[in-house]
């Protein structure tokens, strides 16, 4: 179960002990139906709520990962379910632990070859990079090493070079997204030349080297006045939205109000199922702002502004 927001954590606790306590009430014979059944109808985890909480695969420990979520089942009894609920990552677990699924070696084949294949993989790529970055510190040229290395890398020289723009911390770097990893790696390079330890990045191994930098200062309106000119549109037109908005409510009292309204000025109208705190509001995606006020309305009840 999702934590909306810090102040709701006691009462997602609370709600996850309440049926927690309907599960241990069960008698064992029940006490699967019964899990199955309050986890489809609580559950925010779509891809195991219209499961009864079945997780789509199975589990076994992962040696690297000694505090992960699901390993804990592995320990259990099987039909055993854990005392207490589980906070992790913010959010409450139930876990049950069922019976152990045994595959044959013709199941399990496919999954064998594939995890060697990339296990296999990850390790000849991950000598690479380190031989590609040991030869970069020494010679300081991407593209000679690039050149060195192309055909043992399966790929042309110009693309194992990348050059980014200038970037700062929680920006999308081309080909690489945001990356906690890739900024810890790029910090310490303050001199022009430097070259960072490789790190795993969206498919594949990147070694950075500082090409230039930027000292923080102020921008020259030159450079930002695109960027200015922009935000300055968007805010316009968030104000004209939000002036909408408002006469909209304003100007109705019922849900059948809202649609007439909304159909007339030719916005969209959309309904929400079953909504939980948390969850995603159609277009409008989530949003603490959202829940707050969803969770304050009562049946039938319309919010006053937007």
């Amino acid at each position: 179960m999702k934590v909306a927001r810090k102040d709701l954590d006691g009462a997602v606790e609370q709600k996850a002990k309440d049926l927690l306590q309907k599960i241990h009430a069960a008698s064992p014979e029940t006490q699967e139906k019964v899990f199955a059944d309050l986890a489809r109808g609580n559950s925010e985890d779509p891809a195991s709520a219209k499961d009864g909480g079945y997780l789509p695969r199975l589990i076994k420990k992962n040696p690297n990962k000694v505090d992960a979520l699901y390993d804990r089942a592995v320990d259990m009894e099987p039909g055993t379910v854990f005392d207490i609920p589980i906070k992790y990552a913010g959010n409450w677990y139930l876990m049950r632990r069922g019976d152990a699924v045994l595959k044959t070696l013709e199941q399990m084949k496919p999954e064998l070859l594939a995890s060697t294949r990339n296990r296999n993989g990850y390790t000849v790529a991950a000598r690479l990079a380190e031989r590609a970055q040991n030869r970069l510190k020494e010679i300081k040229d991407p593209q000679k090493v690039a050149q060195e290395l192309a055909a043992e890398a399966n790929m042309k020289p110009e693309e194992m070079v990348k050059v980014t723009p200038f970037i700062k911390p929680t920006d999308d770097v081309p080909d690489i997204g945001s990356s906690q990893q890739f900024e810890a790696v790029i910090e310490p390079l303050n001199n022009v030349g430097d070259v960072g330890e490789r790190t795993g990045v969206r498919g594949g191994f990147a070694i950075p080297m500082l090409i230039d930098k930027k000292e923080p200062r102020i921008p020259d309106f030159e450079e930002v006045k695109t960027k200015v000119g922009d935000a300055l549109k968007n805010q316009r037109a968030k104000d004209q939205l939000a002036q909408v908005a408002k006469d909209l409510a304003s100007s109705v009292s019922s849900p059948a109000d809202i649609k007439a309204a909304a159909e007339k000025s030719g916005f969209e109208v959309g309904t929400e199922e079953a909504y939980k705190l948390g969850a995603t509001l159609g277009k409008a995606g989530t949003s603490p702002a959202i829940d707050e006020v969803v969770f304050a309305l009562k049946s039938g009840e319309l919010t006053k502004t937007p």
